[in-house]
């Protein structure tokens, strides 16, 4: 109830906070007048739809995390801000506007239907779980924001520090898996439940997978920024069911007309339809970990994009930054719309991860619970959930791995060097999402990306790699005394956020050799 009350707070702060679009008058709505349906399905699909996108994947997260995760680059002359790291405010404001204007709304109403009949708490947990899922992507993007407490029918708002909105996280995550039951006398969103409802009956256990598995991420990210808390976080979820087979990840679908929505598709897709390679192409990063990690091409690379155009059997990346724009099919290899379908549903969670995170943790000495392992078993199971994920066979899946480059690291005490095998691989395997790629690079500075060509310097110092995104300028505005900084030209975008606790360059723009077992 504690997490009931937090929201329900912020969601009142959040309807009294922003009067900047059109329909935000019909949201300015004090939550105790609001008319409660008793069956949370409408609600709970919507807040997954849009919780995804955030209304637009294109401006929300591949003009940002995309980019600065360096799974792709950008090839649109007139994408001519953040692919430079210059701020583009009315991007970066779209996301926090529909974070605070709709999401809490929606999770909110899906809540009261708890409050009316313990029937609905199943839907509520699920949207408890997704809903912290949305928050840790907020906070990995901005840093501090407001989470916990609000004035209602005040601008001046508190923002609360990252590591107080992450505790919350576990908590949101930890109530809601302990509180997940299979029962008859439960009422089941079905179709509505667009991540697991195929599942059936079963779909509560699979929600709590996901749960416990995203509770692994949060502990893992927050490694370096204060380990004791994250080894409790970590070895807790582990003592769980955890998502360690593809048949159990989490996948968002794109079928919208499950709830009558229409059909939108796979944004990715229709941006790539828009032109090949209009928008976006592989990078030189992603260029370099497909063909270098092994003495062989790695078979993912095929999949998902394709060769450069008459030019069978090449696949080239540009660097980030690089300020010219040359015939794209021509020169670069762009996203697989053979692979990136309209119906392609969208990665939230995969096994993948979870035997790298699981990798990670013994390499860290963590009890593991029933999935001890070595740890170049747990890194080989991650490579080989993601190549089966992706749909290479197992043959040459068998392949790739045979012919890994570095393998005799694992035999040896150098702990740094371990990780860093498992992070490129990890890397790797969370595309194309671009907020936890970006998350990876920032948190253990691997894998060793390529400096920016020629970035803007206003927000980000010469040399350095963009750490967080902006706050929109009129977040400035209407609460400019609890801001973190104390205007819109003293904000720096090269700060970083809580859990990344090292410069990945020096000033000079070499690399630093990561510490991250501290």
């Amino acid at each position: 109830m504690k997490n009931n009350i937090i929201i329900l707070f912020l969601v009142m702060f959040v309807f009294s906070f922003s009067s900047c679009t059109d329909d935000f008058e019909e949201m300015n709505t004090n939550p105790s007048a609001i008319v409660v349906n008793t069956n949370p399905a409408l609600y709970m699909s919507e807040l997954f739809f849009r919780g995804y996108t955030y209304g637009d994947l294109q401006t929300s997260t591949n003009l940002h995390h995309d980019l600065y995760s360096q799974y792709l680059s950008n090839v649109q002359s007139g994408f001519n801000t953040t692919p430079f790291y210059i701020a583009n405010d009315s991007w970066l404001s779209n996301r926090w506007l529909r974070y605070y204007t709709i999401y809490y709304k929606l999770h909110l109403k899906i809540l009261e239907t708890e409050e009316l009949s313990d029937v609905n708490s199943n839907a509520a947990n699920y949207s408890r779980i997704y809903f912290a899922w949305m928050s840790a992507n907020m906070t990995d993007t901005y840093g501090d924001m407001p989470f916990l407490t609000a004035s209602i029918g005040e601008n001046n708002q508190k923002f609360d520090k990252q590591e107080t909105i992450f505790s919350e996280i576990f908590n949101l995550l930890t109530e809601a898996e302990a509180n997940l039951v299979v029962r008859d006398d439960k009422f089941n969103p079905g179709d509505y439940d667009i991540i697991y409802g195929d599942e059936g009956d079963e779909a509560p256990n699979y929600w709590k997978r996901f749960a416990n598995s995203l509770r692994l991420r949060y502990a893992m990210k927050m490694v370096n920024a204060s380990p004791a808390k994250a080894r409790t976080e970590a070895e807790a979820a582990m003592a769980k069911a955890l998502i360690l087979d593809n048949s159990q990840n989490a996948l968002l679908s794109t079928d919208y007309e499950r709830a009558g929505w229409g059909s939108y598709g796979n944004q990715r897709w229709m941006i790539e339809n828009w032109g090949r390679g209009a928008h976006f192409v592989m990078s030189k990063s992603m260029e370099k970990y497909f063909q270098t990690e092994a003495t062989i091409a790695d078979p993912r690379q095929s999949i998902l994009f394709y060769n450069v155009e008459n030019n069978p059997g090449v696949w080239t990346g540009k660097r980030n930054g690089e300020n010219s724009f040359p015939s794209v099919a021509d020169n670069y290899s762009t996203l697989s719309t053979d692979y990136f379908t309209s119906d392609k549903r969208y990665e939230l969670f995969e096994a993948a991860e979870t035997y790298f995170l699981l990798a990670e943790a013994k390499l860290r000495g963590w009890n593991l619970g029933e999935n001890d392992a070595t740890v170049q078993e747990l890194y080989e199971k991650g490579i080989r959930a993601s190549m089966e994920f992706v749909g290479v066979s197992t043959d040459d899946a068998n392949a790739y791995v045979a012919a890994l480059n570095g393998l005799d690291v694992f035999a040896g005490t150098d702990r740094e060097a371990i990780l860093e095998k498992i992070i490129n691989q990890k890397w790797v395997a969370l595309f194309p999402s671009g907020p936890d790629g970006w998350a990876e690079f920032r948190r253990t500075d691997y894998p060793a990306l390529y400096n920016i060509v020629d970035p803007d310097e206003t927000y980000v110092k010469k040399n350095l790699f963009i750490k967080r995104c902006k706050y929109p300028n009129n977040e400035y505005d209407a609460n400019g005394a609890n801001m973190p900084y104390e205007s819109v030209t003293a904000e720096r975008l090269d700060d970083k956020v809580w859990w990344d606790v090292e410069d990945t360059n020096n000033a000079d723009g070499t690399r630093k050799q990561p510490n991250n077992f501290r």
